[in-house]
């Protein structure tokens, strides 16, 4: 089931980026939409149609207080956006971060091809978007741009998190 709660029906090639009141979605998928397009970051430089086309790839997924989402040198095919909770990302077993809603983690070793470079587990009650790799296929090029283009913003929030903790150490 996608994260819009449809079946898999619909083709993960066809780009839509039609205006959200001709998208065939119902008023709760649009509240959806609303919501994720405000409280979001991730999402402001998508339009409805981009965000319904986005959430039609993924899969929602909820994880219980200490249950495991992925474990470090695993192989990587998703990365995942923080909806509500916490997930603790640690590196042979010690906590180096905790990231809330609208965080996204896993995409470097999904981007750089490689195994797992930490473990990420639930810290609370937690549900996440999993975001598969053909979300960024050639198949939605403008969708994959702007995807890449919020993943490319987290990261270089996160290096600049990371240089401050290393001055002020």
């Amino acid at each position: 089931m996608s994260a819009l709660g449809e079946g898999s029906g619909s083709s993960p090639g066809a780009e839509r980026t039609a205006p959200l009141h001709s998208l065939d979605l119902t008023d709760a998928q649009r509240h959806l939409i609303q919501k994720l397009r405000q409280d979001y970051h991730f999402f402001s430089e998508m339009s409805e149609g981009e965000i319904a086309s986005f959430l039609r790839l993924c899969k929602q997924t909820a994880y219980e207080k200490g249950q495991s989402i992925f474990r470090q040198g695993e192989s990587a095919r998703d990365f995942h956006l923080v909806i509500s909770g916490e997930v603790a990302i640690t590196v042979r077993d010690r906590e180096v971060t905790r990231l809330g809603p609208g965080r996204v983690f896993g995409e470097m070793s999904l981007l750089e091809k490689i195994p797992r470079t930490a473990s990420a587990t639930a810290a609370e009650p937690t549900r996440v978007f999993t975001v598969p790799a053909a979300v960024m296929s050639a198949k939605t090029p403008l969708l994959a741009y702007k995807v890449l283009l919020s993943v490319a913003q987290q990261m270089s929030e996160k290096l600049r998190e990371s240089n401050a903790h290393i001055l002020s150490s």
